[in-house]
């Protein structure tokens, strides 16, 4: 989930049409392209402090260049790693092989791109197949909206990297896959609404209520376009442009592109404030820190492999997924106040070490008794796993380790924090670190 917003910071995918783009060279002539170019810097109310480099590669040679930017970010083991990380909550199926899953997306999905560390725009040539029962002039007037759109999303990026530290808050952002997520949707939300107004020709607030009251017609034919990709995969890649889009237009909406410039300075710190707007501009909630311990000595033969945080869209996900989208059982997500997980490996073992904060104990009540049908459908027979509740949190051991329970349990319950406070009892109904997260 983390390593895969490497890949989608940079893609535009145009959602609906992007497959299809073919290079700008033999549709938008360059007059044509100015044009998108000033429109854009109009639309979105921000100037370039210097010109954009275009770049034309194929499929192959653009396929090339991100595998290597890929290479330099990550590891095909860190891959893996997150990988199995995601089989074991129950977000991904056996087998994701996420490298490979990116590309797949890419090669497939991909019209061109905003490279932030060359500061180069990537157009990507794609042959076109033709109806020969359409009239050729309307191809080619549909393809030059399509590559309009395409460059008016990629230029917003360019703009962004311009005139905001986004970099500084990737970094700020590491090790935090639910915060890398939540900006990675205020810079794609953004990127969306700006490269439609561009194609559109006006920004208004009945330009940006249009786009999203059709948002659901280009999630589908997205869904549905991204073939050889599991469900969850297209869902996590298609968050940060149209959930993200209804993010930024609450920001839109309250006061222009100034509200949203605004954004950057203080940018959402998890996926659930994207998913419940409210919870940033209204109601500011950040999520409460949770610090997973006490595993140490009873694992003295496993190794921290790593540390992170899913989050609210997973946990929603991954019911959806088992459960179903329109249960009731949903909601057990809309409780989550954070979480952490710790991931140990011993040989070619993995387990995980998961506290998840809900905001009270009936709703930490519900994830508890929800989430073990949920492992019972998701994992193999044999895996260990094992699920508890102590007051407004839950605890979930999964993998070999949690082979021994009964001690590691109780270890756990007693050295972790959540809001740098200990582990509230079961007879607290607002513990000490909900008390100062709401204050």
């Amino acid at each position: 989930m983390r390593r895969l917003n490497i890949l989608t910071a940079a893609a535009a995918l145009a959602l609906a049409t992007a497959a299809q783009a073919k290079t700008i060279q033999g549709i938008l002539n360059p007059e044509e392209t100015r044009t998108v170019t000033e429109r854009v810097q109009k639309i979105r109310a921000l100037k370039f402090e210097h010109p954009v480099p275009f770049s034309y590669l194929t499929v192959d040679q653009s396929q090339a260049r991100l595998r290597a930017e890929l290479a330099r970010d990550t590891t095909p083991a860190e891959l893996e790693l997150e990988a199995r990380e995601g089989e074991l909550a129950g977000l991904y199926p056996p087998n994701t092989d996420l490298a490979r899953d990116n590309l797949t997306m890419l090669k497939s999905q991909l019209a061109g791109f905003y490279d932030p560390r060359r500061k180069d725009m990537v157009i990507i040539e794609r042959p076109v197949s033709a109806n020969p029962a359409v009239n050729p002039r309307l191809i080619e007037y549909a393809l030059k909206l399509r590559t309009a759109g395409v460059l008016s999303h990629e230029l917003t990026h360019a703009l962004q990297d311009q005139h905001f530290d986004i970099q500084a808050e990737q970094k700020a952002a590491l090790g935090n896959a639910d915060r890398e997520l939540a900006l990675h949707a205020l810079i794609e939300g953004d990127a969306t609404l700006s490269g439609f107004c561009s194609v559109v020709g006006r920004a208004d607030d009945s330009t940006i209520g249009y786009f999203l009251d059709n948002s659901a017609d280009a999630s589908v034919i997205f869904l549905g376009s991204a073939k050889g990709l599991g469900v969850q995969m297209r869902k996590l890649l298609i968050f940060p442009y149209l959930d993200g889009a209804r993010f930024v237009a609450q920001a839109y909406h309250r006061g222009g592109w100034a509200a949203v410039d605004a954004i950057y300075r203080n940018p959402p710190r998890s996926s659930r404030q994207i998913l419940h707007p409210e919870m940033y501009f209204d109601h500011p909630e950040a999520p409460v820190e949770v610090h997973v311990a006490g595993y140490e000595k009873i694992l003295a033969a496993w190794k921290k492999a790593d540390e992170d945080t899913f989050g609210e869209l997973v946990l929603r996900m991954v019911i959806e997924h088992w459960i179903g989208e329109q249960t009731p059982y949903v909601a057990a997500a809309d409780g989550w106040a954070g979480d952490r997980f710790v991931a140990l490996r011993k040989s070619t073992d993995l387990t995980l070490a998961w506290i998840i904060a809900f905001h009270n104990p009936g709703q930490a009540e519900n994830f508890a008794a929800l989430y073990p049908r949920i492992l019972a459908k998701s994992l193999p027979g044999l895996t260990a796993r094992h699920v508890e509740r102590k007051g407004n949190a839950v605890l979930v051991l999964i993998g070999d380790g949690a082979i021994r329970f009964h001690e590691l349990a109780p270890a756990i319950w007693k050295s972790s924090t959540i809001g740098g406070h200990p582990i509230a009892d079961a007879a607290i109904a607002q513990p000490p670190w909900m008390i100062r997260n709401q204050a």
